[in-house]
């Protein structure tokens, strides 16, 4: 019998850190199980960013549900409301209608996302009511290969999350720093050990786009992320940060740097603030930086980072790309997920750059650590990649045993 799963809460493949979890995740599961289809129910910005990723998804294994968001005032908001009038557990689980059938007839459901639990986004109420609903249905309901937390800053919340993370049937955590984090919480029960599922998505040469990729080269992936966290929010201080430091990459280390995006959603756009900082650097320097297209998929992505010298990645998935195919990388963190999965490679944060370490002369000195000992941290990720990889796939032995 062909065997069905739910993957909820993801975001769109124009971010392809989430297009890595899901591609990752099925490869992991067909490991393991009989499966005909896949049913993946992203949250959207838009019906027609849904409609895009339905007609141009490459795995017809795969089938995409469209989330329902309810925005206030809304037809949808006034009937959920009025569902609430009858009973709270109605008005909660309204916006789960259209998963009713896929949570009933699929083996479980897998929430995956990466680091939807924590307070980075805010807090993470359509994660834990998505919980609430499987389990009002008596169907298991995974955490998939996450980080969680930490909720320290909202110690009444994370009073909350401690007894509703005990009740999900397992989180499957991804780097130890989340497992250290939840013990604290008093939460180890449900709690399993794996890596990313983004370390089991294979890399891709993409056929459609021409790129020459010089030896020596050094790969660069900027988020506007950063903005929030380096400038508090002055982009133009950011864009003038930036220049100086890409400027001074150039001039000291004298290599071809290229800037790769990895997500390339409106208003959150890796390739557009890369783009800005292009056109700030000087003329002469520009013409040693390569502007990576941003219409490739995450497994094109994976490819072209592979071709780096060494990586500095703000985007997480990014910088999974790049370690799990043996790149020396720089992680910019701002949050337990980066920092987890350096400790979990490295046994430390060597090769972090947190938010006051964002300037040229820290940069420096770590890119010219990574490309004179670029061998010896190569033979040190050939064996701690393989260790997450065989961690990984072990996401599909838990699972196997825990719904049976």
């Amino acid at each position: 019998m062909k065997e069905l799963f739910l993957l909820s809460g993801n975001g769109p493949y124009e971010n392809h850190g989430c297009e890595a979890i899901i591609r990752g995740t099925i490869n992991i599961l067909n490991e393991y199980y009989n499966c005909s289809e896949y049913f993946v129910s992203s949250y959207y910005d838009n019906s027609q960013q849904y409609i895009n990723q339905k007609d141009n998804e490459t795995d017809i294994s795969i089938k995409h549900i469209q989330n329902i968001n309810i925005n206030k005032y809304s037809k949808e908001w006034t009937l959920s409301n009025l569902y609430g009038i009858i009973n709270s557990d109605k008005k909660k689980f309204y916006k789960f209608r259209n998963l009713d059938e896929y949570i009933n007839n699929t083996k479980a459901t897998l929430s995956v996302g990466g680091d939807n639990y924590s307070l980075d986004y805010g807090i993470p109420k359509r994660f834990t009511d998505l919980d609430d609903y499987a389990l009002s249905k008596q169907k298991p309901i995974i955490i998939w290969g996450a980080s969680v937390g930490s909720f320290t800053k909202d110690k009444e919340y994370e009073k909350y999350m401690s007894e509703h993370l005990k009740k999900v049937t397992a989180i499957f955590a991804r780097e130890p720093e989340t497992v250290k984090y939840l013990d604290s919480i008093g939460i180890n029960n449900n709690v399993y050990r794996v890596s990313d599922p983004a370390f089991m998505l294979e890399a891709k040469k993409t056929t459609s786009y021409n790129i020459e990729i010089e030896e020596g080269a050094i790969g660069i992936n900027i988020s506007p992320l950063m903005v929030k966290y380096i400038s508090n929010n002055n982009i133009s201080e950011f864009i003038k940060q930036a220049v100086k430091i890409i400027e001074n990459i150039i001039k000291v280390i004298g290599r071809n740097l290229y800037f790769i995006p990895h997500v390339v959603i409106n208003g959150n756009n890796d390739y557009e603030i890369m783009d800005t900082i292009y056109n700030n650097i000087d003329e002469k320097l520009r013409e040693r930086i390569i502007k990576v297209s941003d219409k490739l998929n995450a497994a094109e992505y994976k490819w072209i980072i592979s071709q780096m010298e060494v990586f500095f990645g703000a985007r997480t998935h990014a910088t999974i790309a790049s370690l799990s195919t043996l790149v020396p990388t720089l992680s910019f963190v701002y949050s337990i997920k980066s920092v987890g999965i350096n400790k979990d490679l490295f046994g430390n944060d060597e090769f972090c750059i947190y938010p006051e370490q964002f300037n040229e002369d820290v940069l420096m000195e770590k890119i010219k650590h990574l490309l004179d000992n670029k061998e010896k941290i190569q033979e040190h990720l050939k064996v701690r990649v393989d260790e997450s990889k065989k961690l990984a796939l072990k996401a599909g032995e838990y699972l196997k045993n825990i719904i049976r």
